[in-house]
């Protein structure tokens, strides 16, 4: 996959200078939340066999993904054309203005740095997957099912605009990689 591979080469070019480094929990997400029955909060956190060392905002911006991903596409599990309001669901800028109250942030620089790379690694995660499906040793037949998924959320990584990091430049080059199987 032409995006995959330009992804691949500007990630590491183009990490931001901020070296914060805390427990990562590496699939954090609401499917891995344990939500109180009567009150709005988490009492658990599931599913940390994928926890590292790692940047807090990487688990932030995977958290994030569905209001980068379309709601259309087998697998995405996206929001994007979703009416979040009537769904009870905040806006992405609300969730990164409370992470930032909770944590003392000023704010969260480089955030689309932190989604393209939450985009490339469940594309990476999703294709192992898949190419484990086809030959006949994944769990279920799911994988076969959203085979188009990773094309798209290259396809969403690379259209989002970039700002100067430590290393690199201003653009990515999988904006401007050859088109994908995802049609919308």
């Amino acid at each position: 996959m032409p995006a995959m591979d330009a992804l691949m080469k500007w990630l590491p070019e183009n990490i931001p200078a901020d070296e914060s480094t805390t427990i990562a929990h590496g699939d954090f997400r609401i499917g891995n939340l344990m939500l109180h029955p009567t009150e709005s909060k988490v009492v658990s956190i599931l599913d940390w066999e994928l926890a590292t060392l790692g940047h807090p905002l990487s688990d932030l911006a995977y958290c994030c993904l569905p209001y980068h991903m379309p709601v259309n596409v087998d697998g995405a599990k996206g929001m994007v054309g979703a009416d979040l309001k009537s769904l009870g669901l905040p806006e992405e800028q609300q969730l990164l203005d409370w992470y930032c109250e909770y944590t003392g942030r000023s704010g969260v620089p480089n955030w689309n740095y932190y989604i393209a790379f939450s985009l490339f690694r469940l594309a990476a995660i999703v294709q192992g997957v898949y190419h484990r499906a086809l030959q006949g040793n994944a769990s279920t037949p799911m994988p076969l099912k959203s085979a188009n998924a990773p094309a798209c959320w290259l396809s969403v990584a690379g259209k989002l605009p970039r700002s100067k990091t430590k290393r690199g430049s201003s653009s990515c080059p999988a904006a401007h990689s050859s088109p994908t199987r995802f049609e919308q």
